[in-house]
């Protein structure tokens, strides 16, 4: 088994070595995707994320929210997780609630159970995104993250935390914010972004590779099928791999009828891609099966919510007609991404 591993990994090896031009187009494009549209949407939300849980305003939030849940068993601690999960995106949830292990508020086993549903694309892709870029329409970008909170929150509500082999979490009663605590967050923040580049960039290569050995175009023989076209097939494919490649699964010629609630549903699983960084970055409070197995689940709950309005109104997304992308992510700068590292970068290899 071992041996066969070993050839496969030789043989991509060999793959790539002959194919530098190829993927170093691919990985050009993946690098001005971290620089233009991930980088600067996501810094500000992880770092305020930090800033929220290790300042104390993470308890102090979620028990003003377990006044509405009091029978759910939840702490404050996890409330406050679930909720700036909610509003920061993918990744942070999953860094959130390994810290709480960390600090023996919650057991290993309840943040295996909670890490499903302290996830989301958050409103920087949502509304950023999907709403203001795609459908040119940011109450369409609200609505779809509406609809991802809610069937985040009507799983969460299955779960009853346990948090056996934990101590009682601490109590928090004011909210604290100093210099350490600041330089903290953000250097936790971009220690954050740096690894979710590198699976960005890892996934540009898997996907180049995926396309060189046939499977793609493969699959893309299942759509013809349903009389699909076939780049829409690739385009489905490809961002359910990778939620990044959602801009040009909506450029591929499908109605809005269609693409929202296709889009809902991207946004809540958030893709191969997405789950694979928060393996990475939550290492053992992480079950692969669970969180690809829960988040399908709840992609198909947003998907449902978000035809809600179609029910009574078949036209009333007409209006949201794509936009060309003329003006869209492509013209903006890579420069304050660059700055954020070279900011940042001091803060990562800092000696304690």
């Amino acid at each position: 088994m071992m041996t066969g591993v070993a050839v496969l990994l030789l043989g991509v090896l060999g793959v790539l070595g002959n194919s530098g031009r190829e993927i170093a187009e691919v990985l050009r494009g993946r690098i001005r995707l971290c620089l233009e549209v991930l980088i600067p949407s996501l810094f500000a939300c992880m770092a305020a994320a930090n800033l929220l849980q290790q300042s104390g305003g993470a308890q102090i939030l979620g028990r003003q929210c377990a006044r509405f849940f009091r029978k759910s068993g939840w702490s404050a601690s996890f409330l406050g997780v679930f909720v700036i999960s909610q509003l920061a995106g993918y990744p942070v949830g999953i860094i959130l609630l390994r810290r709480l292990v960390r600090a023996g508020e919650i057991s290993i086993a309840d943040a295996q159970r909670l890490s499903a549903v302290c996830f989301g694309g958050g409103p920087s892709f949502s509304v950023g995104l999907a709403g203001a870029q795609l459908f040119g329409d940011v109450r369409i970008g609200w609505y779809l993250w509406g609809c991802g909170v809610l069937a985040n929150l009507c799983f969460a509500r299955r779960i009853r935390p346990k948090y056996r082999d934990a101590p009682q979490e601490s109590e928090v009663t004011d909210c604290r914010v100093d210099a350490l605590i600041l330089t903290e967050s953000v250097a936790g923040a971009v220690r954050s972004l740096v690894g979710i580049c590198g699976v960005v960039l890892l996934f540009g290569v898997l996907t180049w590779m995926l396309e060189w050995v046939g499977i793609i175009p493969m699959l893309c023989g299942i759509g013809t099928i349903f009389r699909v076209p076939k780049h829409q097939t690739a385009a489905f494919f490809a961002v359910l791999l990778d939620i990044t490649q959602l801009s040009g699964f909506c450029r591929s010629g499908i109605p809005a009828q269609a693409a929202i609630p296709l889009t809902a549903f991207f946004l809540s699983f958030g893709g191969i891609c997405v789950c694979m960084q928060c393996k990475a970055l939550g290492g053992e409070i992480v079950t692969w099966k669970r969180l690809i197995g829960i988040r399908i689940l709840v992609g198909i709950l947003a998907a449902g919510f978000s035809v809600v309005p179609m029910l009574w109104d078949s036209e009333i997304y007409v209006h949201s007609a794509f936009f060309s992308f003329e003006h869209s992510v492509s013209a903006v700068s890579p420069l304050a991404s660059l700055l954020i590292f070279l900011t940042g970068f001091p803060l990562i290899i800092k000696k304690d």
